[in-house]
């Protein structure tokens, strides 16, 4: 009977601990994710930042629209991206409103 409790103990000790080690193994590769996530975010602001600065708005969009898509909602990464997304919109409308203004000059001209 001592040899059974005992058994149960060291059994239920060992269960236990292999449920502490997945749950740790499984934070590891939350955390690991995460990380992972942040840096894909970090980089996808830059590569739009540089697409917005040699004028390529569309990819830009692209790739801030993908950016609020992965980030946590009501984080740094997401607020700059909507911030910049925004920025792109305001170009769009810029752009259309030039291309517009050409355009009624050239029947004017002619």
């Amino acid at each position: 009977m001592k040899y059974t409790r005992k058994h149960i103990w060291v059994l239920s000790a060992l269960v236990v601990m292999t449920l502490a080690g997945c749950n740790v193994d499984g934070n590891r590769k939350a955390a690991a994710h995460r990380h992972f996530q942040r840096t894909m975010d970090e980089v996808r602001l830059q590569a739009a930042q540089e697409s917005i600065d040699n004028g390529q708005l569309e990819y830009a969009e692209r790739i801030l629209q993908k950016c609020i898509q992965t980030s946590p909602e009501g984080s740094q990464t997401t607020d700059q991206a909507q911030q910049m997304l925004a920025e792109v919109h305001t170009a769009h409308q810029q752009f259309a409103r030039a291309r517009q203004n050409d355009q009624q000059l050239e029947e004017q001209v002619y």
